[in-house]
């Protein structure tokens, strides 16, 4: 899979909250479902493209499925996504209020 496929692959919305979620460890689909607020059938299929892309794995424990993160690489691909999202929140707040950022910009003094 390609950078693009795979960023536009946890760029969806409910993929990248069941992915946060996996962060914290193992869950079933009952538990994703409760703490996303979704429909089973939604959290499901959600799960299978994640687990057909690789970036989640699942075990079943008796009669239940659990679903993890596959690598913890793809924790620490989210944690990166996310950083760079806050530093852009943060250098674009920093640009509406007119104050200068980037290299270019040498001080007030």
């Amino acid at each position: 899979m390609d950078s693009a496929s795979l960023l536009r692959l946890i760029a969806e919305a409910t993929r990248h909250a069941i992915l946060t979620r996996l962060r914290q460890g193992e869950q079933t689909v009952g538990e994703l479902v409760a703490a996303l607020a979704d429909e089973q059938s939604n959290v499901s299929h959600h799960l299978a493209v994640l687990r057909k892309a690789g970036l989640v794995a699942a075990s079943k424990r008796g009669r239940t499925q659990r679903y993890r993160l596959s690598d913890p690489e793809v924790g620490l691909l989210l944690d990166q996504v996310e950083s760079v999202a806050a530093r852009l929140d943060q250098v674009g707040y920093t640009a509406a209020l007119g104050i200068p950022v980037g290299p270019q910009f040498g001080g007030y003094g």
